[in-house]
């Protein structure tokens, strides 16, 4: 006869030790790149991971233009920034809050700025 030196039950021995330390799934989804406070869109990044995608981006689009002449290769250039540009959107659509319009009032002190 064996002896059970646990605590536990028998039927309570038998089950996965991995099953009490399974992690919660998260449902919060980290954002890097918010939504607009007003209109349509991303607005400025707001982790560290979003300047980075921004700064790789830019420094693409840096690359290329310095790369290929849009003067004389155009297609080339345009084919490069393109691409550039639709990854920095997928980014946005994985990494960012859901785009919406949202409106705000411009306040009063404010729109003096405007006319």
């Amino acid at each position: 006869m064996s002896k059970n030196t646990s605590n536990k039950t028998p039927e309570e021995n038998t089950a996965p030790e991995h099953a009490s330390s399974e992690r919660p799934v998260a449902t919060h989804k980290l954002v890097w790149f918010p939504a607009k406070k007003n209109g349509w869109g991303w607005g400025k990044p707001c982790t560290w991971q979003g300047w980075l995608v921004m700064l790789i981006y830019l420094a693409s689009i840096i690359l290329f233009s310095v790369a290929i002449d849009p003067k004389v290769d155009l297609l080339p250039w345009s084919i490069a920034i393109g691409t550039s540009t639709l990854l920095l959107i997928t980014m946005y659509v994985w990494k960012g809050d859901a785009p919406n319009w949202q409106w705000k009032t411009i306040d009063k002190k404010k729109r003096r700025l405007f006319k």
